[in-house]
């Protein structure tokens, strides 16, 4: 992937896959020969599926990222993209540089990450809140002599629950702008879920006050809102560039 990534003229592949493993080879001369031959086979050869992912992943309308961390299991990176009328699913196989690609509904990317970072049940509490990770305190805008508590009021009912006890977590992004570095975007929305110790999955509800039990259904429903949101942007944005003409999400 990352010869792939060059030949593309980028400086990183597509985020969230990352190495795993040392690299095989001992040299630059090594690394140069096994690229110029999968090249070969990408463009002119057995892999050429594999070019069509990559330049449709390039061109991509949109695309779902997402990562999990796993405490004492592997952890996942997948990506989700379509482009046009074409959609695929790319994850990378736990602890290797491995990466299987699958082809999706273009509409069904939201289902397709949903259905494939590994929720297991619902957990058993109506709301949960950790203090850890609760977000920062309200600042205070100080106008003259009167010092102003601005923010949203602490959340105080659900069950307490440590940092400790998460044993898996997940987060997933949609993006339709060409990413400038490796990441996510810290500007943008994200949907994020915990695994909790002899409990089970929860989904932080927006503004991550506190969470609540997680299905793989309520999974999609909300990277589909996030998808929603990108092709109302990717709408805007091309109608400001081409008034007039029509542009199908």
């Amino acid at each position: 992937m990352e010869a792939i990534s060059e030949s593309y003229g980028r400086d990183f592949i597509p985020h969230p896959f990352a190495h795993i493993r040392p690299s095989p080879f001992t040299g630059l001369d090594g690394y140069t020969k096994y690229a110029n031959d999968l090249l070969d086979r990408v463009n002119h050869g057995d892999l050429g599926e594999l070019k069509k992912w990559f330049s449709s992943y390039v061109g991509a309308d949109l695309r779902v990222e997402c990562a999990i961390g796993a405490v004492s299991e592997p952890g996942g990176r997948l990506v989700a993209h379509r482009c046009g009328e074409v959609g695929y699913l790319a994850i990378q196989q736990p602890d290797e540089d491995t990466v299987k690609i699958y082809a999706v509904p273009p509409q069904g990317l939201g289902a397709a990450i949903a259905g494939s970072v590994g929720l297991t049940k619902p957990g058993k509490h109506a709301k949960i809140l950790i203090p850890e990770l609760a977000p920062a305190a309200p600042r205070r805008d100080v106008t003259g002599p009167v010092s102003i508590l601005a923010g949203r009021e602490p959340v105080h009912d659900g069950v307490v629950v440590s940092q400790t006890q998460i044993a898996r977590f997940g987060r997933v992004q949609s993006r339709w702008q060409p990413a400038r570095n490796w990441g996510f975007d810290r500007q943008k929305k994200a949907v994020v879920w915990v695994r909790i110790d002899d409990d089970g999955d929860y989904i932080y509800a927006p503004g991550f006050t506190h969470l609540t039990p997680a299905t793989a259904r309520e999974l999609m429903a909300r990277v589909d809102q996030l998808i929603a949101e990108d092709v109302a942007a990717i709408r805007e944005a091309r109608s400001a560039h081409q008034p007039g003409r029509p542009w199908r999400a």
